[in-house]
């Protein structure tokens, strides 16, 4: 009808507009995507980043937040005993005197030292391995194993902070604990004024950026097979404090200027470790990740927060201690909540979850086969300063994608109206 609309005419004109937007989007894009990408992972690989997942050379180049663990990611991962405490400090493998304190340590701990000074097993415990070789003692701790019998273990984990072991010595059953400070102290029968000095010796050591393993036993009447309820009740109560080993883990020399160049692309840095939060604030002030209002906090204070409240605080929150694979997960879930696009470095098998949930999951090189798997990036020399080179690198590559496509489009922009007019 005369000044309506025919059905014809209706379909003609949306078939034509299909068209159209199908012909203006440039017919390069997903070669140009592709090859950019490609080439980006090459130049990425001569950074000593190895990717895995094609779509992360291009996701780390947009992230906004990264998520570290301290312990061989930040610090060299060589670990040392600078000191340990039976009833006072001493820095000299000879004090090692304490019955109960080298067995704590030779009998309490599944790591073993391999003969080319190398390790196998727990860092934290082949350093306390390596200091009882050095003290002297006329025995080894292989030797200490082979003649005492371990009856039982109940190993280490996240949410216990602590290890023990149940060996018969010498005829004698005892119950050996070691692990957080926190945890081993609140275990063991001590009076007040003992307790606060204890704590304030401990608190001399974490002030200096150490780590701190506490060490107790107790003897028991006979050996039983205990539920978990009892066994706590029965084997980690009323124990006999033994002492404390302080362990050096030093930073690495370039994680100050890849703090500082992350500060400088933008990119803001939180600490999620598993050290107390004495320890863990020592290193943020060290690192300067402190200034400007932000806090640092234990984990069973971001547990007690709902989502909501955390939520809220996360820009404000630079280190997190006493991190659980929970807790690491949570803050990552959260930041990407609030738009942000998180990448998580770690080493550990505690990493794994927070790694494969972050945006960009970056793996050290030297670290466990787990978190090599469930991470989208591997750092083959363990530098930090490699995941910064990486980032500009990538922002660099989309720079260069947006602008081949900006003239892809304009290129169509103009020949489409001209080749129309052409055509009719």
């Amino acid at each position: 009808l005369h000044g309506g609309l025919h059905l014809e005419a209706v379909m003609e004109a949306f078939i034509t507009s299909i068209v159209l937007i199908v012909a203006a989007v440039p017919e390069g894009l997903p070669t140009i995507v592709a090859v950019s990408l490609s080439i980006n992972i090459i130049k990425l690989s001569k950074q000593n980043a190895l990717v895995k997942k094609m779509i992360a050379s291009e996701t780390i180049g947009c992230i906004s937040v990264i998520c570290s663990d301290k312990t061989g990611t930040l610090t060299e991962n060589k670990m040392t005993v600078r000191a340990f405490y039976d009833t006072r400090w001493h820095k000299e493998a000879a004090a090692l005197q304490n019955e109960y304190l080298t067995h704590n340590i030779c009998l309490n701990t599944t790591a073993d030292l391999a003969p080319d000074g190398g390790f196998i097993g727990n860092p934290t415990e082949c350093a306390m391995l390596r200091f009882f070789e050095q003290a002297d003692t006329g025995n080894t701790y292989r030797r200490e194993r082979e003649d005492h019998t371990r009856l039982c273990a109940f190993p280490f984990s996240s949410e216990l902070k602590h290890m023990t072991t149940i060996s018969n010595v010498d005829g004698r059953i005892l119950s050996y604990v070691k692990g957080s400070p926190e945890c081993v102290l609140d275990m063991c029968a001590l009076k007040s004024d003992r307790l606060a000095e204890l704590r304030r010796v401990l608190v001399q050591a974490e002030e200096q950026a150490m780590r701190v393993i506490a060490f107790a036993h107790k003897e028991l009447v006979e050996m039983e097979d205990f539920s978990a309820e009892e066994a706590h009740r029965r084997m980690e109560s009323d124990m006999v404090f033994d002492g404390f080993v302080a362990i050096a883990d030093p930073l690495r020399s370039d994680v100050y200027d890849a703090v500082a160049a992350c500060r400088s692309a933008g990119v803001g840095v939180k600490i999620l470790t598993g050290d107390n939060i004495v320890t863990a604030t020592a290193i943020a002030k060290e690192l300067d990740l402190l200034a400007d209002g932000c806090v640092a906090l234990e984990a069973k204070e971001v547990e007690e927060m709902s989502d909501r409240q955390l939520q809220k605080m996360l820009p404000k929150i630079s280190v997190i201690a006493r991190s659980t694979p929970t807790v690491k997960m949570r803050v990552v879930k959260l930041l990407k909540a609030r738009g942000d696009v998180v990448a998580v470095t770690g080493d550990g098998i505690n990493d794994a979850p927070a790694l494969a949930r972050a945006d960009v999951g970056i793996a050290i090189g030297a670290g466990t086969d787990v978190a090599i798997e469930s991470a989208d990036i591997v750092l083959m020399k363990s530098d930090l300063l490699d995941a910064v080179a990486a980032v500009q690198l990538s922002r660099a590559v989309i720079r260069n994608i947006k602008e081949n496509l900006f003239w892809a489009f304009c290129y169509n922009a103009i020949g489409i109206p001209l080749a129309a007019g052409v055509f009719y």
